[in-house]
């Protein structure tokens, strides 16, 4: 019996099917491919958690955030907060310490912190916790620098697509699968783990007209992201503006914590993402007042990643368990009542330290001394368009990659 007979439609042009015409569903080809069952290969993987554990989120190597956010392979994270607040430092911060900890690699589009010297010189800055301007107290040796710099060379890309090449969502995910391609992917022991488009607000949004809106837009484009990041197993952070909810939120005010709700788009992004957090300056407004925030306001799995809460300073003034602050003097965020910072570790500072110089010649010994070696720097589906209606087109290997060089 046809289906269409079973459940008692009548039968349709199949060039009508999908056009929106009640009661007509579309044809589809091999639609029982859409269809899952407990297989194998499926059985295979659980065996192998129920022996070795689940997967779970892992460190960000910052024991204070521990709790709030960890890195989950195949995780779509949103951050949001108001301009200027620094979520995207933040998270600078956090893709330096999994450089500096794992060896994994990321792919940063930072088109609100370019040009290219200038995001790198920030990142040597966090790095080293020292300035590379030559007017200001402590900056770093030349020697330091460098090795700083072929340091986060090695990790950090930069990505920056030029005048007159696509940036939609699809495409900035193509571009990551171009560099995917060029230095490895999460499973490599030194490839790309991380992934991040900062900010969504800066990408190529105009098919969302065609969409309907930003609601239907959002579903498709967010829909998106996260199948692309669990079919590759990156994690994919996604930085987002707040819309301005007043009049009343001018500069000298006070702002509220921003939520997923308060991006354009509204409920749509706590929907869709796997994560959404928020970093958030409560009093902003006060000249030199750094006292940051950060609010973990959806995790999908709160068991194995992380749990929902907040940390930091808030607008009541009340006294914080542990404190969060900004410190532009080490270009680092200060956690704690002691002001502590995961890249204070001692093995941070050896990766750009400069080599010791060599020895004095013995005189009258007869032996010679060798100068000592200088260390050598330690190494620890291509996407689907949103819809019909968005142009089709492959730009797979056409992105900008930069690198440090």
């Amino acid at each position: 019996m046809a289906l269409s007979e079973k459940f008692n439609r009548k039968k349709v042009d199949p060039t009508a099917a999908g056009k929106g015409q009640g009661g007509i569903l579309p044809t589809i080809p091999d639609a029982e491919k859409a269809l899952v069952t407990l297989d194998e290969a499926i059985w295979e993987q659980m065996q192998q958690e129920y022996h070795h554990g689940r997967e779970k989120g892992q460190t960000c190597h910052n024991k204070y955030l521990d709790p709030y956010f960890k890195w989950m392979p195949g995780y779509t994270s949103v951050i949001t907060g108001w301009p200027g607040h620094g979520k995207s430092q933040l998270f600078f911060e956090l893709l330096l310490l999994r450089a500096v900890f794992t060896g994994k690699k990321s792919v940063i589009w930072p088109s609100e912190n370019m040009p290219a010297k200038r995001f790198y010189q920030g990142l040597v800055h966090t790095l080293t916790g020292r300035p590379t301007d030559k007017s200001q107290k402590n900056f770093l040796s030349l020697p330091e620098y460098k090795r700083a710099a072929d340091y986060v060379r090695d990790r950090i890309i930069l990505l920056d697509p030029p005048a007159g090449m696509p940036y939609t969502p699809a495409d900035m995910l193509a571009y990551f699968e171009t560099a995917i391609a060029k230095y490895g992917g999460a499973q490599d022991k030194e490839g790309i783990a991380h992934c991040m488009l900062d900010p969504w607000n800066k990408a190529n949004h105009t098919a969302k007209q065609k969409l309907g809106g930003d609601e239907s837009y959002l579903i498709h484009a967010l829909g998106l992201c996260t199948k692309w990041s669990m079919d590759t197993g990156q994690c994919l952070v996604l930085t987002a503006h707040p819309r301005r909810a007043s009049e009343e939120m001018g500069y000298g005010k006070s702002r509220p914590v921003p939520t997923g709700g308060m991006i354009s788009g509204g409920q749509t992004w706590e929907n869709m993402a796997h994560y959404v957090g928020a970093m958030h300056r409560p009093f902003d407004y006060i000249e030199g007042n750094t006292q940051a925030a950060f609010f973990a306001l959806k995790c999908k799995d709160e068991r194995d990643v992380a749990k929902r809460g907040e940390i930091g300073y808030k607008a009541d003034g009340i006294p914080p368990m542990v404190p969060i602050n900004w410190d532009p003097i080490s270009n680092r965020y200060r956690w704690g009542h002691e002001r502590w910072s995961p890249l204070d570790d001692e093995k941070v500072a050896r990766l750009y330290a400069a080599p010791p110089a060599a020895p004095a010649p013995q005189l009258f010994t007869g032996i010679s001394t060798p100068a000592p070696s200088t260390t050598p720097p330690l190494r620890t589906s291509t996407p689907t368009e949103f819809d019909a209606a968005t142009e089709a087109a492959d730009y797979t290997g056409k992105g900008r990659i930069i690198t440090l060089n």
